[in-house]
């Protein structure tokens, strides 16, 4: 499952990167301050109004639909999050890596959020279903393994 979970990761994360992003500078942590912390508890995303059908050719009851999924995404992650740290999890390599993409996804989530038109040619109902996947993931085995202290096992 995590296999599964991490390649789908990567699969969003690809599509993100090929379908473009506006002309913005990248703002992204030095690789290594990664490897040293997890991600912190994510802000909660601000509800938009209702949206018109479509706009750009990208459905807006598909983004208002991923914008509740990341809602309940980031409450989800803002529960974990602080357990992994406060049970040492941070030493926990996979952990690690788990986190700090699930932190990406809700970022590329918020971005198309406020910014319908940027998914324009994504696969909206597959990243609503990848929501799913990785909130349940969350509340289910991540939140199990790291409501106990990491052992370095």
């Amino acid at each position: 499952m995590k296999k599964f979970i991490l390649s789908l990761v990567i699969m969003l994360l690809t599509i993100f990167m090929l379908a473009g992003c506006g002309g913005g500078t990248d703002s992204a942590a030095p690789a290594d301050s990664a490897a040293q912390e997890l991600p912190t508890a994510t802000e909660e995303p601000a509800a938009t109004e209702e949206p018109a059908a479509t706009t750009n050719g990208v459905d807006m009851t598909l983004v208002k639909e991923l914008e509740q999924k990341n809602i309940k995404l980031v409450e989800v992650f803002n529960e974990v999050a602080p357990l992994a740290v406060n049970n040492g999890w941070k030493e926990d390599e996979a952990t690690l890596k788990d986190l700090t993409a699930t932190q990406a996804i809700i970022e590329t989530f918020n971005s198309i959020v406020k910014d319908p038109a940027s998914a324009e040619g994504v696969d909206l109902p597959g990243m609503i279903q990848a929501a799913d996947e990785l909130i349940k993931e969350l509340d289910t085995n991540t939140r199990a393994k790291v409501s106990v202290p990491f052992t370095g096992q």
